[in-house]
C-alpha cells in the first residue's frame, strides 16, 4: 500500500493550471484537488491519499477509504499537521510526504519518509489519469465490439472536452 501524506496548498499553488480557480473559489480547487487524488487512488488500488489543507473551514472527512481529507485548528498549519501525523506514525517509513517546505521534508526524511515536491506528486496524479482515460476507452471499445457494435469515431472536440475533464489539457 503506498500512502501519501501532502501538504494539499503546496500542490494547489503548484499547478499553473488552477491559479484561475484558486483567485474564484479556494473550495472549488480544494474539492478538484481532492477529486484528482480519489481518482489516482481508485484507479491503482493500492493507494491512499491523506491530504492536509490549512485552514479551519476544512471538514475533515474519508472518501472511499481511499481519500482522508484534514483541516487544521486555529494557530496551527498543515506543516504543523503533517509532522504530527509522521511523528506519531506506527510506521513512519511507509508514508510519502509531498511538501514544497523544505522544513517538513526533513523531517519526515530523519522518520525514513519518502518525500516528493508539489510538481512531482502533480505528474504522477497527470500519468495516472492519463492511463485511466485510456483504460476506460479500452473497456468501452470492447464492450461495443462484444455487443456488435462499430465504435464510432470520436470528434476532435470530444478528446479536448474530456482531456480538459481529466485535467489534461
Amino acid at each position: 500500500m503506498t500512502n501519501y501524506l501532502i501538504d494539499a496548498h503546496n500542490v494547489l499553488h503548484a499547478n499553473p493550471d488552477w491559479d484561475q480557480l484558486l483567485r474564484q473559489s479556494l473550495n472549488d480547487a480544494r474539492e478538484l484537488l481532492i477529486e484528482r487524488a480519489k481518482s489516482y487512488a481508485l484507479a491503482r488500488r493500492d493507494v491512499r491519499c491523506t491530504l492536509v489543507f490549512d485552514g479551519r473551514d476544512v471538514k475533515s472527512r474519508t472518501i472511499d477509504d481511499v481519500i482522508f481529507v484534514r483541516g487544521t485548528r486555529v494557530n496551527q498549519n498543515a506543516d504543523a499537521v503533517i509532522k504530527k501525523i509522521v511523528r506519531s506514525s506506527r510506521r513512519a517509513g511507509e508514508w510519502i510526504v509531498v511538501s514544497n517546505d523544505q522544513e517538513v521534508a526533513a523531517f519526515a526524511r530523519r522518520f525514513e519518509c519518502e518525500t516528493l515536491r508539489a510538481e512531482q506528486f502533480l505528474a504522477r496524479l497527470a500519468k495516472g489519469n492519463k492511463k485511466t482515460v485510456k483504460k476506460a476507452a479500452r473497456s468501452l471499445r470492447g464492450a461495443m465490439e462484444d455487443a456488435g457494435e462499430k465504435p464510432r469515431k470520436v470528434s476532435q472536440k470530444e478528446i479536448d472536452e474530456y482531456k480538459k475533464l481529466f485535467g489534461l489539457s
